[in-house]
């Protein structure tokens, strides 16, 4: 099940004129971006394996809850959201 609820907090900017105080910005600013990078490619992989429902009802007892996400396996694959 598909459920992506990230808030990504970006490190503020230093005072330009203290090296080490960018140096330390850099590696926070770095490690936020590749934590960002790593939630995207979660979740894409999450989206190929979505399971198949009929709709709604089937999903729901299915055991999916409000807010999962499923696919109807049709032509084209719909991707739906439990409600």
């Amino acid at each position: 099940m598909l459920k992506s609820n990230r808030d990504i907090t970006f490190p503020t900017a230093p005072d330009l004129e203290d090296i080490e105080d960018i140096r330390r910005w850099i590696r926070a600013m770095v490690s936020t971006l590749k934590e960002m990078g790593e939630n995207i490619f979660d979740d894409l992989n999450r989206l190929e394996n979505l399971p198949v429902y009929a709709n709604n009802s089937a999903a729901v007892a299915g055991g999916l809850v409000a807010g999962d996400f499923y696919r109807t396996g049709a032509d084209p694959d719909i991707v739906c959201v439990v409600h």
